[in-house]
């Protein structure tokens, strides 16, 4: 517990670098809010211990209406949610929370992931960043870290969804590749894609490799997340 009586001044703290007066402002910082949703609760149990309670001040809720009575009572900075779960899924809690706690960032994780969902996602709920399960560790707290960092930037901001990426990211694939990501934004899968451009699937998978190459991005619903706007 911290002493009520007002703390003197030593002449080694006045002293002292930036830095170290940095550590010591990081150390007393509030911590920031993050409400874990799964139904299943061994799930829960590993994000708790990957996310560490150190660093943050966790919730946990196995269900949408337990989360959505979460926000009710706390402030929450980032939301990290399922997709799949009995009742109301993912997409429809975190497009929920999108209206009612726009300064909420929102995370979604799936074992399923496909352009389908992704862009269920980003279009309804706003989400920040959607990771496919079993999430790599260092990944998640990096999209945590990212998450927050964001919140705290724009917490001014009624908007819940985040900024595209520029079109100019994009100049670097060439025609046939633009032709590629732009259909596959649109929701058609690899064979359609195929069929559309009279060109064979392995010709198609082949140009999505040289785009998420160029783009360093690892999976299609990472391509819909930072690029769904700017086609």
């Amino acid at each position: 517990m911290l002493s009520e009586r007002p703390l003197v001044a030593r002449e080694s703290d006045q002293a002292s670098s930036p830095s170290s007066r940095r550590v010591r402002t990081a150390e007393f910082a509030p911590k920031r809010s993050v409400l874990l949703v799964d139904d299943e609760k061994e799930a829960l149990d590993s994000l708790r211990r990957v996310l560490g309670e150190h660093s943050y001040r966790i919730f946990t809720a196995t269900s949408a209406t337990t989360a959505l009575d979460v926000l009710s009572r706390e402030t929450i900075d980032l939301v990290i949610s399922d997709e799949s779960m009995p009742g109301m899924k993912g997409t429809e809690l975190l497009a929920k929370i999108a209206t009612e706690y726009p300064e909420t960032t929102r995370i979604m994780l799936t074992g399923y992931a496909n352009v389908a969902v992704a862009k269920s996602a980003i279009n309804q709920g706003g989400v920040f960043r959607l990771l496919e399960k079993p999430c790599d560790a260092t990944r998640l707290r990096s999209a945590v870290e990212a998450a927050l960092e964001r919140n705290g930037a724009s917490s001014s901001s009624s908007s819940g969804k985040s900024t595209p990426r520029s079109r100019r990211e994009l100049d670097v694939l060439s025609d046939r590749e633009r032709e590629v990501v732009g259909l596959l934004l649109r929701g058609p899968r690899i064979a359609q894609v195929a069929k559309r451009l009279c060109i064979s699937e392995h010709t198609v998978r082949n140009h999505l490799k040289a785009v998420f190459r160029k783009l360093n991005i690892h999976s299609q619903s990472e391509l819909v997340e930072r690029y769904g706007d700017c086609l």
